[in-house]
């Protein structure tokens, strides 16, 4: 069998699925799902940074039978890439590295022009070769701060969710499990892995269990678990795709559209477009919430 595991570190608890799984409350047998996250945006601390005005969340959502093909494609795009780099290998795919061409991927790609390509080459690889969907939520840092300012948002941001890294995490987390309940026998099969974050990880924990919306969250297994980017090929993945969304967002939002990275992360966000699942859609019964998540949030790409 293909499996899936995860550690909870703090509970020394090994969690292991083997493909199909079993009964996890839903009544026979179902698909399994795992979900990997990640963030844009900030520098996993709580203060928020005037040069990085958005935060993006975004995972990507994949069949756990599709897994062992998604990891494959993933370590031969990468042995792909360092075929004619054999002494400096590239180990680890990063959205901020390849960017700015730091460590590696200035010495193996020195020109702007190849680490934009290389990128295109790993997110184009991917979604020819797997089938997946896309969650995403952005939020704008100081429209946040501004909704802390209202009172009738203030019971939200000034608590449970109160940074905008937990105000898109939640939010993605929801949209997830709407779209998962809309699956037949599928209630607790959505195994959910964040990157490695410490700040607000406890907070994030919290909100699953005890959801601020009103309804539980019955699609995702156990709670959501966290893991360290370089040892998960999917959480680099959605590092990618969150980093290029964050960097279109905030270049569009400041309306300095003008560099090269501008144009080229509007090609490859077109290439992924069809996976990404309708972010406009409602999902938040609460009035309240509904108003605070139209205020601080970005609309999709090229719309205002």
């Amino acid at each position: 069998h293909n499996g899936v595991g995860a550690r909870d570190r703090r509970a020394g608890v090994s969690v292991v699925w083997a493909d199909g799984g079993g009964d996890s409350g839903g009544g026979g047998k179902g698909i399994m799902y795992v979900f990997y996250a990640d963030e844009s945006g900030f520098s996993k601390g709580s203060d928020l940074e005037a040069d990085q005005p958005i935060t993006v969340v975004a995972g990507v959502l994949i069949d756990l039978t599709k897994l062992p093909k998604a990891i494959r494609i993933f370590d031969e795009t990468l042995e792909k890439i360092n075929k004619g780099n054999p002494e400096k290998p590239i180990t680890e795919l990063k959205f901020s590295d390849i960017r700015q061409g730091k460590g590696v991927f200035r010495k193996n790609f020195p020109k702007i022009e190849a680490r934009a390509d290389l990128l295109k080459s790993v997110i184009e690889k991917f979604e020819r070769e797997i089938a997946f969907k896309i969650f995403y939520t952005a939020v704008v840092d100081e429209k946040f701060m501004e909704a802390k300012k209202n009172d009738m948002y203030s019971r939200y941001v000034k608590q449970a969710l109160h940074h905008p890294y937990l105000c898109a995490a939640y939010r993605v987390l929801v949209l997830l499990e709407k779209y998962q309940r809309a699956k037949r026998k599928n209630k607790g099969k959505t195994f959910v892995i964040f990157d490695e974050q410490n700040t607000f990880r406890d907070r994030l924990e919290q909100l699953v269990s005890s959801p601020i919306h009103g309804k539980p969250f019955e699609q995702i297994f156990d709670t959501v678990y966290f893991g360290k980017s370089h040892h998960s090929k999917l959480i680099q993945i959605a590092d990618l795709i969150a980093g290029m969304l964050r960097y279109y967002f905030w270049r569009e939002y400041t309306n300095k559209t003008g560099d090269y990275w501008f144009s080229r992360m509007g090609e490859m966000i077109k290439m992924i477009e069809k996976n990404v699942i309708d972010i406009e859609r409602e999902c938040f019964e609460d009035k309240d919430l509904r108003e605070l998540y139209k205020e601080i949030c970005i609309k999709k790409a090229s719309q205002k």
